[in-house]
């Protein structure tokens, strides 16, 4: 491989620094030590890939081809990509998170105020003996989909909370060094 070889313990502003160059950068397995900067990664192009730009192709290809992790970053774009093997993670901007959870959360709501009705009907039909099995599916999918937008909000939760405790961790971090 070329690039340059750095072989320094890992911190988060030489990284930073080292991701203003073009290329990737490698860091060793136990992310203790950026091992180069700069570096140009030719997979393998038999590797199938479902990725559009250059970078998120590279970085596709060899998550395959090694099995390593590997973080392709496009500012142009502003997505950051977390690939492993054939798996495939897009980070998106907390911003677009909470909007896409609040969007979700108003959707769970209205589902919920339908399935509610749909439930309330299916008592009566019950309660008068004129239930049909209609009825009972259609409550059912009502009920689904509140289950399945309330899940889009958890992951949404999960995600930022992550966050979260991310930035937690770096403050307690700072602190500690000056405590």
């Amino acid at each position: 491989m070329d690039g340059f070889n750095i072989d320094e313990e890992y911190t988060p502003a030489r990284l930073y620094e080292l991701a203003k160059m073009d290329g990737a950068i490698i860091l060793s397995k136990d992310l203790k030590k950026i091992l180069l900067a700069n570096t140009q990664i030719i997979p393998s192009s038999k590797i199938t890939t479902e990725e559009t730009g250059t970078r998120h192709r590279t970085a596709e290809r060899t998550a395959k081809q090694t099995g390593e992790l590997v973080v392709s970053i496009s500012q142009r774009r502003n997505i950051i990509t977390v690939f492993k093997g054939d798996f495939r993670y897009t980070i998106e901007d907390s911003s677009k998170i909470i909007t896409k959870a609040n969007q979700a959360l108003q959707t769970v709501e209205n589902y919920k105020k339908v399935f509610d009705t749909k439930l309330k009907v299916l008592n009566e039909y019950e309660f008068n003996d004129i239930v049909t099995l209609d009825n009972v599916i259609t409550c059912i999918q009502r009920a689904e989909m509140v289950m399945r937008v309330a899940e889009q909000v958890k992951r949404s939760i999960y995600e930022l909370r992550s966050r979260w405790y991310t930035c937690e961790d770096a403050i307690r971090r700072i602190n500690r060094r000056f405590a």
